[in-house]
């Protein structure tokens, strides 16, 4: 097929000028289409503060092609296009494609320390005085270099399915997520897994007295072939003995 026929049989793509919650974009015009979307990247960098995301739907976001499109929710904007105003429409925020420069770039931090919110040079201050040197060194190489969990078990891979919770508030599940990626503490996505010995443990949710979620990690799946259970027991006396004078015992029943 020579050039010519090529510009007779393919058109080019239907994108006009408009503006979204005010924000002038070039957009594809799709009639065959039954929502619109702007990506994770669009959101965070235009409309995360100036509208709020809506995670209270639950529908499955396919393309032509059949292919399930994850999205993280949805916002309700004022968009402007081709002399009209359309106000207040939903837009579904799709996530970004992971293409390789991105998994590379994040395999690049894989084996960086997560962030903590502990001041480690006024710790470091606080346990001059402290009496135990032997807990104050343990204290600051810990969150200075990491915790050792005292792991003495198998390097194998596990997979898991997420908890019900998970699956039940999939959208508060996404924003927690991705909440927790942009705080330091956790890095992702990855299209498959980093290492080849990583074990994958179920992820959930668990609300909170002020009605938000907290993100919880299914450490005893599956029940006899966890980390917990490899872990040898008396590193879990010796906590034990450090901190239940310092409070109430949660496992005490009246």
């Amino acid at each position: 097929m020579d050039s010519i026929q090529a510009d007779r049989l393919v058109g080019k793509c239907p994108t006009v000028s408009a503006y979204v919650a005010g924000f002038k974009v070039n957009c594809l015009v799709d009639t065959g289409s039954t929502v619109t979307t702007v990506t994770e990247s669009f959101y965070n960098r235009f409309l995360r503060r100036c509208t709020d995301l809506q995670t209270d739907i639950t529908f499955n976001l396919k393309g032509a092609n059949g292919t399930c499109i994850p999205y993280i929710g949805y916002v309700e904007v004022d968009i402007d296009i081709m002399g009209q105003r359309l106000p207040n429409r939903g837009v579904l925020i799709v996530k970004d494609p992971i293409d390789s420069y991105t998994q590379s770039k994040l395999l690049r931090h894989l084996w960086d320390k997560g962030w903590t919110p502990i001041n480690i040079i006024e710790l470091n201050t606080y346990l001059g005085d402290y009496a135990n040197r032997v807990d104050a060194k343990l204290l600051l190489e810990g969150f200075t270099f990491g915790f050792r969990i005292q792991y003495e078990g198998p390097r194998i891979s596990t997979t898991a399915k997420n908890l019900v919770s998970a699956e039940i508030h999939k959208f508060e599940t996404l924003a927690k997520l991705h909440d927790e990626v942009k705080l330091g503490r956790i890095l992702g996505p990855f299209s498959k897994k980093p290492i080849s010995t990583l074990l994958i443990s179920p992820i959930g949710l668990v609300q909170k007295p002020d009605n938000g979620w907290r993100l919880i990690s299914h450490l005893s799946y599956p029940s006899g072939e966890t980390i917990d259970c490899i872990i040898f027991f008396d590193v879990y006396q010796s906590f034990w003995h450090h901190f239940v004078p310092c409070g109430v015992n949660p496992y005490h029943k009246e």
